[in-house]
């Protein structure tokens, strides 16, 4: 579900006309609080400017789409209901609860292993729009997938693929002849993998829905790219498990977020602002790589983005298939 609000879910710095200063009443703050409290985690969307004046955001303009007014906040439904109004929304919330509250968690990254069903829960309300959203880091990809130094015929595993965002830069390298095994545990985004495959006519590309630590292939990989996949690189077992299903000798790349030096203080707060929206831990977010070190030689690091990402790369000796 997502939670459409003005410029936020914390109260405003002033009183409203004729009104005292009560931090718990503004009406974006009272929606979020409410499904807080009864076990609901949107993904929250700010809309930005005034609802009074004319929508210049693209924020104000969705919601005007979803209700034919500016105001906000908007609550939409992962079935597509939309419900507007503070009080509406309230109301819904305490009357609505999720199946299984005890089993539960919020939508937050701890610094504990990953959770896969949060992680489920995350990208069901991240695929919609994902691919526009991660564009300007297609860059990096591309950096990333140059690293394994891919050759026509080869095969190679994209790591929690998502929506398919490499598979066009794979495909430039391994060509027809060669093999993509796009595995992830989303439903949701592999939907939108299936559909890049398919306008594309790709005919080489396989597809798995499965947990990385769980996934098995009747076939060794040349190459391996971990492109934004955090939680995997926390999972020891997620890792083996993609290692063993390479030949020796194969190589591995990986791009993602990473905590920026200390003093680096601005570029630490909007990369973990952006990262909480599709991470589940951010244990590790200091050397996420150090899972990969452990089984490929001379692991090779590049800070990248202000020190706020990094793309790595390097060779496995030997791994046998276990």
């Amino acid at each position: 579900m997502k939670l459409y609000v003005c410029w936020g879910t914390f109260p405003v710095p002033w009183p409203r006309r004729g009104g005292s200063w009560r931090p718990g009443a503004h009406p974006c703050k009272k929606a979020y609080d409410a499904l807080k409290e009864a076990g609901h985690y949107p993904e929250v969307v700010k809309s930005y400017g005034l609802a009074s004046l004319p929508d210049v955001t693209s924020g104000r303009k969705e919601v005007k789409r979803l209700t034919g007014e500016s105001w906000v906040p908007v609550l939409v439904l992962d079935d597509g209901e939309v419900i507007k109004d503070s009080k509406n929304i309230v109301a819904w919330a305490r009357r609505t609860r999720p199946e299984a509250p005890a089993e539960r968690r919020p939508a937050m990254p701890t610094d504990e292993r990953p959770d896969r069903a949060t992680a489920i829960r995350l990208y069901r309300s991240a695929a919609q729009g994902y691919d526009r959203r991660t564009r300007a880091l297609q860059g990096y990809r591309r950096r990333a997938v140059e690293r394994l130094s891919l050759s026509p015929g080869e095969t190679v595993i994209d790591v929690a693929c998502g929506s398919g965002t490499n598979f066009a830069l794979l495909q430039e390298r391994v060509g027809s002849e060669g093999q993509i095994v796009g595995i992830d545990l989303s439903p949701e985004m592999l939907a939108q993998a299936r559909q890049r495959v398919a306008e594309n006519d790709w005919g080489n590309v396989t597809l798995i829905e499965a947990a990385i630590e769980d996934f098995d292939l009747a076939v060794l990989a040349d190459a391996a790219l971990f492109s934004l996949t955090h939680d995997v690189l926390q999972s020891p077992g997620a890792v083996a498990n993609v290692l063993a299903h390479m030949r020796p000798g194969g190589r591995v790349a990986s791009f993602g977020s990473k905590s920026a030096p200390r003093w680096a203080v601005p570029v630490n707060l909007a990369v973990r602002a952006i990262a909480r929206r599709y991470v589940t831990t951010f244990a590790g977010f200091e050397q996420p790589w150090l899972q990969l070190q452990k089984a490929v030689d001379r692991l090779e690091v590049e800070s990248v983005a202000l020190g706020g990402a990094y793309i790595a790369w390097g060779s496995i000796a030997e791994q046998p298939r276990q």
